[in-house]
């Protein structure tokens, strides 16, 4: 049983990251795909945060997880504040400049958010 939750959370952040979600008629694409972003990004961070600190001795040997999260820990809140920012000046002026800095963001945010889940056991996931 937990080797299919961990497939089906496994293949929801794919649909996720990939775009393979369906978007209902109407609504913007990007938007749509920024604010899911956002929200899988908290809800990584926070997961991958606490993991790391409730086994931060066992992890000692292994640097880059200790990397991994003061970066996460120390920027992960202002990339979620940048992205939220963003994603409110696309939605209220759709230009070109702002869905660049947008798709930038959430591209930002994707390789956080794989580089957490990089570190993360499959049982959490």
């Amino acid at each position: 049983m937990t080797t299919q939750r961990s497939l089906l959370a496994s293949l929801a952040i794919a649909c996720i990251l990939t775009g393979c979600v369906t978007i209902e008629p109407g609504n913007d694409k990007l938007v749509v795909q920024a604010e899911r972003t956002t929200k899988l990004a908290l809800e990584t961070f926070d997961t991958f945060l606490k993991w790391e600190y409730d086994n931060r001795e066992v992890l000692s040997p292994i640097p880059e997880i200790r990397a991994s999260s003061d970066r996460i820990r120390t920027n992960g809140p202002g990339w979620l504040r940048t992205a939220r920012t963003l994603t409110q000046a696309y939605k209220e002026n759709r230009t070109d400049e702002n869905k660049a800095a947008l798709e930038t963001w959430v591209a930002l945010l994707r390789a956080a958010i794989g580089e957490a889940q990089n570190y993360l056991p499959t049982s959490l996931k």
